[in-house]
């Protein structure tokens, strides 16, 4: 049976848990938190933002296919209940709009307006996209204006954003790793004052300078990862 943790591993396991906990809980690319919606409010977890995002992302990917698929026959001239129809029966039911395919089946054969269905997916999934093709959709609907235009338009406005989101992840991978390396070299010193036969204890705690030394090294730790987050969140 082995024997209860030293003092020093203690120590040790004190300062490594915040800065690993910190890494972990990064979100895993900048790209899917240009995606999360700015509020003054509180709002959710880091976690759920993160996977809030990650579901528009996904939801915007699937919306620019499907858009690319209505686009062309509307265009032709088919009405938009048969294209539905069509995108329908060809697109695969596991997809994020799978369910918005249904139910736009559905409303199409009841002869029912479809640009409430696009508005319900909308507010469903905090979709900027979903909301301007519903917008379009009822406009459609109501004065007879060409749809096929619309939709081609906000097929290449998406595809700009997830260009634009693909850049700037390139972009801050560099300032990221960076960030995530300042922030974890420091925790390694109480592992080479271990090798060198230095125990943390004694150098932390023995006097009131290590101790303060101590305390400011932490407190600049989680004071620069922070500001690090809230810049790269600026600019995204």
């Amino acid at each position: 049976m082995t024997g209860a943790p030293g003092p020093s591993m203690v120590l040790l396991a004190t300062v490594l848990a915040p800065v690993v906990a910190s890494a972990c809980l990064w979100p895993g690319s900048v790209a899917l938190l240009a995606a999360v919606p700015r509020s003054a409010t509180a709002g959710p977890s880091p976690r759920g933002r993160w996977r809030s995002a990650r579901r528009v992302a996904a939801v915007e990917q699937d919306l620019i296919e499907l858009l690319g698929v209505l686009a062309g026959p509307l265009r032709s001239g088919v009405p938009p209940s048969v294209a539905v129809a069509a995108a329908s029966a060809t697109a695969a039911g596991d997809t994020p709009l799978g369910s918005l395919l249904r139910d736009l089946s559905s409303a199409a054969s009841r002869g029912t307006p479809l640009a409430d269905v696009w508005q319900a997916q909308a507010a469903t999934d905090g979709s900027a996209g979903l909301s301007f093709v519903a917008r379009a959709w009822a406009l459609s609907e109501q004065t007879g204006a060409p749809l096929a235009d619309a939709l081609a338009c906000a097929e290449q406005v998406l595809l700009a954003r997830t260009r634009a989101r693909e850049r700037l992840a390139s972009t801050t991978a560099g300032p990221k790793a960076s960030m995530a390396v300042l922030c974890l070299l420091p925790a390694a010193g109480p592992v080479v004052g271990l090798v060198m036969g230095i125990d943390p204890m004694s150098l932390y705690f023995s006097s009131a300078m290590g101790t303060t030394c101590l305390v400011l090294g932490v407190a600049l730790g989680v004071g620069a990862w922070a500001w690090s987050r809230r810049i790269l969140r600026a600019v995204a």
